[in-house]
């Protein structure tokens, strides 16, 4: 295994990983991404961030005085591994959204050793077995992360025992070590906005006209444009955007709100919001106590040395007022009528 990054602290088979696991109560089946380590021949770093459906599955394995049974799968078809990606509602497996977006099923084969479903595509497949970290744990870290920093520093975690090792012939590593010059993850942010849309309108949140999630990974700066429907509104909705994109380090971190006239995707076009209609004195509230992970570089020392893994969010309200919003400045651009007339004039130049 190569060395990805200058400062990591070992080499890591794990970056574009399929880590599976199922929920020893409910039996479903999870398949996530999180970074593994090589410590030696048989043994594997198990990082997953706090909160995260592998680490809760584990948990549960632990507290029955279990071993976790676990697949890591390096490589394989695209689609699951950018599906395992994604923040699925717990108890919603990848394979069947995988299975269900592209039409049909996903190959895979039943583990010899756990009984995990193992991607018939994969290039490199291990089964094995993760202790109670007061069995086994060793030290992990740091690694060169998605937030553009090295994420955690060095941190005692859990491991998999490797039992059993599957390949193809000639078999490729699959690498995918984060950058700082490497910002986002997809170009139209597929692993966070469907999901916090859908959220905002199960909950019965009425108005909504466009979600989108800037900042690194697509994760940490949620826009919603709302047409304003009454008292307290705005306020709600960035609110409850920021509770609902969770997931890990930075997520949505920052919740801004703007009115049903500013595309949430225009990033420009947010910020002309944010500087002339949100007054800083009172439409900007940070509210602490959400879950964040050893990933964020913002968290303090202290607080790391407490396994105090929480953060603060800013809820910022860039819509104009709601209680004098007839009399805000008009926006100064020219009326669809206008602009038909200019249009329909020099129709060539716009050719």
């Amino acid at each position: 295994m190569p060395r990805w990054h200058d400062r990591d602290g070992g080499r890591y088979i794990g970056t574009g990983v399929v880590t599976i696991t199922r929920d020893p109560d409910e039996k479903w089946v999870n398949c996530g991404t999180y970074r593994v380590m090589v410590h030696d021949e048989k043994t594997l770093s198990f990082y997953s961030s706090p909160g995260k459906h592998a680490n809760l599955m584990r948990r549960k394995h632990w507290e029955k005085g279990e071993e976790c049974p676990v697949v890591m799968s390096f490589g394989e078809e695209p689609f699951l591994c950018g599906v395992a990606t994604i923040p699925l509602p717990w108890g919603m497996g990848e394979f069947e959204f995988t299975g269900y977006m592209r039409g049909k099923p996903v190959d895979v084969i039943k583990g010899p050793v756990t009984g995990l479903p193992i991607p018939a595509t994969a290039e490199i497949v291990i089964e094995g077995f993760s202790p109670p970290p007061s069995v086994d744990s060793r030290p992990e870290g740091p690694f060169g992360e998605w937030t553009g920093y090295y994420g955690s520093g060095v941190r005692t975690e859990p491991v998999v025992h490797v039992k059993a090792i599957y390949h193809r012939n000639d078999p490729i590593i699959y690498g995918r070590p984060p950058l700082k010059v490497d910002p986002t993850q997809y170009s139209i942010p597929i692993h966070t906005v469907p999901f916090l849309w859908s959220q905002l309108e199960k909950v019965g949140i009425p108005g909504i006209k466009g979600v989108w999630v800037h900042g690194r990974a697509n994760r940490v700066i949620s826009v919603v444009s709302v047409k304003q429907m009454y008292l307290g509104h705005a306020k709600q909705v960035a609110a409850l955007a920021a509770a609902l994109l969770s997931g890990g380090a930075l997520t949505g971190k920052w919740a801004i709100v703007v009115d049903d006239d500013i595309d949430p995707s225009d990033w420009e076009d947010v910020v002309w919001a944010l500087c002339t209609r949100c007054d800083p004195e009172t439409s900007i509230d940070i509210v602490r106590g959400f879950l964040t992970s050893p990933l964020d570089p913002s968290m303090p020392p202290e607080k790391r040395e407490k396994r105090d893994f929480t953060t603060a969010k800013v809820l910022i309200n860039a819509c104009r007022p709601w209680h004098w919003m007839k009399d805000f400045a008009p926006v100064n651009i020219a009326s669809p009528e206008l602009r038909k007339k200019v249009f329909d004039k020099w129709r060539h130049l716009f050719a």
